[in-house]
């Protein structure tokens, strides 16, 4: 169940079908018509986290921001201070220099939400 913003009363929806076309998300609503649709372009939406099934390796970015990411020599690169979203794969910017580590499974080893650490693998040169 998704709740649609005040804009919208507040309103409780059931979600019918979700799917990505190029960079949009494209929800369609059991409670609601083709004409009515219109009128929540660009609303926000809500849905309790609870509600929301994360697949093995996916994460809120929330849960990530502040994790420390240290390398396979136990360094400290920093904290994540930011999570961004590309087409190709997300992306994690960490430390002040925020450098930027490709959240993808050739660099990264475990994600440990409990401990709020990622261990990485990186190539030569990427944090430098």
């Amino acid at each position: 169940m998704v709740k649609a913003g005040d804009a919208f009363g507040g309103r409780e929806l059931h979600v019918g079908t979700i799917r990505r076309h190029k960079r949009q998300i494209l929800v369609r609503f059991d409670e609601i018509g083709t004409a009515e649709a219109q009128t929540l372009i660009g609303a926000d939406l809500y849905i309790e986290r609870g509600d929301v099934a994360l697949k093995e390796d996916e994460y809120f970015d929330d849960d990530l921001l502040g994790c420390a990411v240290v390398d396979g020599a136990g360094a400290d690169l920093g904290k994540v201070v930011e999570v961004l979203h590309y087409p190709a794969q997300d992306v994690l910017a960490v430390g002040a220099r925020r450098v930027l580590i490709p959240l993808v499974g050739a660099f990264i080893r475990c994600v440990d939400l409990e401990r709020k650490r990622i261990d990485v693998e990186l190539p030569e040169g990427l944090v430098d």
